[in-house]
């Protein structure tokens, strides 16, 4: 992503929770973004974090960058076969219908999970990266569409989406 958006900056640790993301919320916004993509409660669903505690770490999240003038796009889950996250599949669309973006149906295909069976493989990846680039592209009116060069294409080598970062459009 940082070949097609200059200053892109992924602020992940392996196994975060919604939690751990709220610990970090006040480095995240001094690092000035404009825009954020999360990918988050995964973990907290595989942790047995009750639903209303990241369900609220969520919404302090979204809350807080919104108050910092950052745009916030949620990633509604990226497709595994180790847990359900049904609960987080219905929270993510119905609670943000306008900043969700769908990647966990266009991510369940054969193929698309790493042997772990939690993380996409390299082509999953490649599936959610260009849904993610195209949402972006498309959003709000297409804004960000005439900064982009003709022909442009997504970053094919980026393999990991199991995380969630900021892009800086």
């Amino acid at each position: 992503f940082n070949r097609y958006y200059g200053g892109s900056i992924s602020c992940s640790g392996q196994s975060d929770r919604t939690q751990d993301v709220l610990n970090h919320i006040t480095e995240i916004i001094r690092l000035n973004p404009k825009s954020v993509v999360l990918c988050i409660g995964r973990n907290d669903i595989a942790g047995g974090v009750a639903s209303g505690t990241w369900q609220a770490n969520i919404a302090s999240i979204v809350s807080q960058l919104e108050a910092a003038g950052v745009t916030v796009r949620l990633l509604d889950a990226i497709y595994e076969t180790s847990v359900s996250q049904a609960t987080l599949l219905s929270y993510i669309p119905a609670t943000y219908p306008t900043k969700y973006i769908g990647t966990y149906a266009p991510g369940n295909f054969t193929g698309s999970v790493a042997s772990d069976n939690v993380h996409p493989s390299y082509t999953g990846s490649k599936v959610v990266a260009n849904i993610i680039y195209q949402s972006l592209l498309i959003t709000d009116n297409g804004k960000y569409l005439n900064k982009k060069p003709d022909g442009l294409r997504p970053n094919e080598s980026f393999d990991s989406l199991r995380v969630y970062g900021t892009l800086r459009v």
